[in-house]
């Protein structure tokens, strides 16, 4: 027997939610953080309908069976969460093929349990049809123990999503709150919805408001995702790679306050554990600060003083803007190229001390070239002078050798 409440328009209202929360990640589809965000909406979207049929139905049977399916929401979402919330905070290491198979399978266990509850009665001990105030057709009764267990567990994976996740927004960067405020919304939302359904405190009776927490919860994520780009680079990603670059980034606002900074970073400023929110005067020392004072865009050299040697760095400012183009402050990278510098040096010096041997060379050249030319001129004029005068004597024998002497001359000055 089937009848209309308006009540079902809650569950409808709460797949259409869930919907729109699809369409804002589908374009991400391909990450593994998507995929399981995708998975749990589109659990939520199952969980949302069988919840209205279930609530125009009036027959044992047909609550019974229709409450059966949408345990296959009940039991997959606790799972999905908990895929989020580890690939979203970077912990897709604990999420190995074992665990995700020992989850399912686990959860599994506990939907059969649902489905053959007529044969044990593990899962609901009785069930009768009630007809409220509020006209409703209620199915109540006593749970059984196989149903605690599904409430703790599923407790269990909802709390371990929550924690990494709070843990996350603790750690999060000043730009990443908004982000992580957002997250954590959408991870309170089916707790309190949950415990109020099965305190029976919920604000609306008998209805399970479970699945619209948590298509409330996707609209967050949307949210995060479109507004704050939550997919595009998640902190987890953003501490991997920015705290781990050599180069030393700090992020100051329009006030010189510190908003962002990484490891490499806090090696040079003066208080690195307490920089966030303190003018870059304070914490910074007086080199970087007056190098880089109303510097919003370019590169430059600047150079570190130390007792054991100067550090050149390669500074590079780089303004932040919003949406609208305007100034919202800066980030200052700084590159060691001490190392670069001096083999620069190194280079140059022996390119001149080069330089140097090839003029030296070439001055030598040119003073031998000079100085064996001059003897040589007189050598092969007073050889030529006297082979002539010995051919006037007749003396041929002699010129012979004097030949030899102009040829040899002659050889050496070419």
């Amino acid at each position: 027997m089937w009848y209309f409440t308006p009540y079902i328009l809650l569950p409808l209202a709460t797949a259409v939610l869930a919907m729109v929360a699809i369409l804002q990640a589908w374009p991400y589809r391909r990450l593994p953080v998507a995929q399981a965000f995708l998975g749990m909406m589109f659990a939520t979207i199952w969980w949302s309908l069988c919840n209205a049929l279930e609530l125009t139905n009036a027959t044992v049977d047909g609550k019974t069976f229709l409450t059966s399916i949408q345990y296959v929401s009940v039991a997959g979402v606790p799972v999905l969460w908990l895929l989020f919330a580890l690939f979203y905070t970077n912990r897709d290491h604990w999420v190995s093929r074992q665990v995700v198979l020992g989850l399912a399978g686990w959860q599994g266990v506990l939907l059969l349990g649902a489905w053959t509850n007529h044969w044990h009665r593990l899962m609901w001990s009785s069930a009768e049809l009630v007809y409220t105030a509020n006209g409703l057709w209620v199915l109540t009764g006593s749970n059984g123990p196989l149903w605690y267990i599904g409430v703790a567990s599923a407790y269990s994976m909802v709390l371990i999503g929550t924690i990494v996740m709070i843990d996350q927004a603790r750690r999060s960067r000043a730009l990443y709150r908004a982000q992580a405020l957002s997250l954590l919304i959408g991870a309170v939302l089916p707790w309190a919805a949950s415990i109020l359904f099965v305190t029976g405190r919920s604000p609306i009776p008998y209805i399970d408001t479970t699945p619209v927490a948590f298509a409330l919860s996707g609209i967050a994520f949307s949210v995060a995702m479109q507004r704050f780009r939550a997919l595009d680079m998640v902190p987890a990603a953003r501490e991997m790679i920015v705290d781990q670059m050599p180069d030393a980034i700090i992020v100051v606002d329009m006030q010189d306050r510190v908003i962002d900074q990484n490891p490499a970073a806090q090696a040079l400023l003066a208080a690195p554990s307490h920089a966030i929110g303190r003018s870059l005067a304070e914490v910074a020392p007086l080199w970087l600060v007056e190098q880089a004072r109303d510097r919003y865009e370019g590169q430059f050299e600047v150079v570190q003083p130390r007792p054991d040697g100067d550090l050149t760095y390669d500074m590079r400012c780089t303004a932040l803007r919003d949406r609208r183009g305007l100034p919202r402050g800066r980030i200052v990278v700084l590159r060691d190229i001490t190392l670069l510098k001096q083999a620069a040096l190194a280079l140059q010096e022996a390119k001149e001390a080069a330089e140097a041997a090839n003029q030296a060379k070439s001055t030598f050249l040119a003073t031998m070239s000079h100085e064996l030319r001059t003897p040589l001129t007189a050598i092969l004029g007073y050889s030529e002078f006297i082979r002539e005068d010995l051919h006037k004597r007749d003396q041929h024998d002699l010129a012979a050798d004097l030949d030899r002497v102009i040829l040899a001359g002659r050889h050496l000055l070419a």
